[in-house]
């Protein structure tokens, strides 16, 4: 059962996002942070976990160390121990693109398994966002990330092999993690783009905008 932290968890992002919408749409930010949560709990996921998906975001896009040490209070260390694991090292701050992915993606081999579903959670959603705006404005929708077409096909693939690749050891030294499985679709989203050749690396991603995730 969720209690009364989760209530409040609720209220804390709602606030803390209350200005910030989804890349390059009207979408409130919040709206991401509730379907992670929802993804979360759909897949076994226990309230310190629904409550960190709903603040996963929260140091990396609204305030940094201060916004976790303000969780850590709130919320406890439990659910501030999971935020940290599910940001990406803030040391790294705005740094480049390709470096704060590489950092991510290193971070996530060892993270604490109980991350991992909310990590998962945050990057299939965003996925399926991608994969959706995509049906819609083709490959357009490559021109919002800093990684661009190339850079964000690898990052995701790469996503994908590591993720598969913890959670496949975890489940065999007996821990339960269910993660959240793509739609058909979404499965393609390495596949996304219209006839652009295979990259194993980022090194050729156009540079966008704004920052990427």
């Amino acid at each position: 059962m969720l209690g009364p932290r989760f209530d409040e968890a609720l209220t804390y992002a709602s606030n803390l996002h209350r200005e910030q919408t989804r890349k390059h749409s009207a979408i409130p930010y919040v709206a991401h942070l509730l379907a992670v949560c929802s993804l979360v709990l759909e897949h076994g996921g226990d309230e310190p976990q629904a409550v960190a998906a709903l603040l996963h975001d929260g140091p990396e896009d609204q305030g940094g160390e201060a916004t976790l040490t303000d969780i850590r209070g709130r919320f406890g260390d439990d659910v501030g121990d999971l935020v940290a694991a599910c940001s990406e090292p803030l040391h790294h701050g705005k740094s480049a693109w390709q470096e704060r992915k590489e950092a991510f993606l290193d971070h996530l081999t060892t993270v604490p398994p109980r991350a991992l579903l909310i990590i998962a959670a945050d990057k299939v959603h965003n996925a399926r966002s991608i994969v959706a705006d995509h049906a819609v404005i083709g490959g357009e929708i490559f021109n919002r990330f800093n990684g661009g077409v190339a850079g964000t096909k690898w990052y995701y693939r790469q996503l994908a092999t590591v993720l598969g690749s913890r959670i496949k050891l975890i489940s065999r030294r007996g821990v339960r993690l269910r993660r959240p499985r793509l739609p058909a679709p979404a499965r393609q989203a390495v596949s996304m783009g219209q006839s652009q050749r295979e990259t194993s690396s980022p090194a050729t991603a156009a540079p966008c905008r704004d920052r990427g995730r």
